[in-house]
């Protein structure tokens, strides 16, 4: 899409509420580049958004960014979250205690913004939301435009979810796995010679993705008996294992 060597460390990245930008920070360069998006998709006319993301008395980089609905970007960066105009001026700082790594809004008003930090997720109200979203509409509803939500006129509606809504179904989804932070993980169980990182060895990442996965396969033998055979086993003749036939 871009020059590979016009980023360091591409890390966030969000659509203006029209969709006509797409903005990308590098936690390197501690900066946010912004594209004009294409009718056909592509992107075209690279160009600094904003800069100097970085402090030398506070932690934290440019890491997740999120566009909300009157066009304003807001970064993670040293000391919380940033919050630029359309424009490209710092218009603000959300100061958080602890070194931040993402955000999104939510609540049943999605005016509340989520910050995940080192320890801890904080909720900071808010009086203006997020861009539109599919997931945003709600049972019946139709979808604000992208130029009323861009207007802030409209006031974006949580979809109605019941906890059936909110379960994994083993038929359709083997595994899900939420940002393993560059953690490679190889056959095995092994982690790759390049290394993961210590706290990815404590929080046993291994072991808790092998325990999701056997669940998983547990599941499926339950629901589609009809995809398992049995081999005895060597041990007595009692051990037993599981194959799965067709799919991976």
């Amino acid at each position: 899409m871009v020059d590979r060597y016009l980023f360091d460390q591409p890390n966030g990245l969000c659509f203006s509420p029209d969709e006509r930008r797409l903005y990308v920070n590098d936690t390197v360069q501690a900066l946010i580049r912004v594209f004009d998006v294409e009718s056909d998709g592509s992107l075209s006319s690279a160009r600094l958004f904003a800069t100097g993301i970085k402090s030398e008395l506070e932690r934290g980089v440019p890491d997740g960014m999120k566009c909300d609905a009157l066009g304003n970007v807001w970064c993670t960066g040293p000391g919380g979250v940033w919050v630029y105009s359309p424009g490209g001026d710092l218009i603000g700082k959300v100061r958080i205690p602890e070194q931040t790594a993402n955000l999104s809004w939510g609540g049943a008003d999605f005016r509340t913004l989520f910050v995940t930090a080192t320890h801890s997720v904080y909720t900071v109200p808010t009086k203006v939301g997020p861009r539109n979203e599919p997931y945003m509409r709600s049972a019946g509803g139709a979808r604000p435009s992208a130029g009323e939500a861009a207007r802030g006129g409209v006031e974006a509606k949580p979809a109605t979810m019941t906890a059936a809504d909110l379960t994994l179904d083993p038929s359709r989804c083997a595994l899900l796995i939420q940002d393993l932070q560059n953690d490679v993980i190889m056959e095995g169980g092994a982690f790759a010679e390049s290394g993961a990182p210590a706290h990815a060895r404590e929080q046993r990442v291994v072991e808790n993705v092998r325990r999701l996965a056997d669940a998983a396969r547990a599941a499926r033998r339950r629901r589609h008996p009809c995809l398992v055979r049995r081999r005895a086993g060597r041990a007595g003749g009692h051990a037993q294992r599981a194959v799965v036939r067709g799919s991976g």
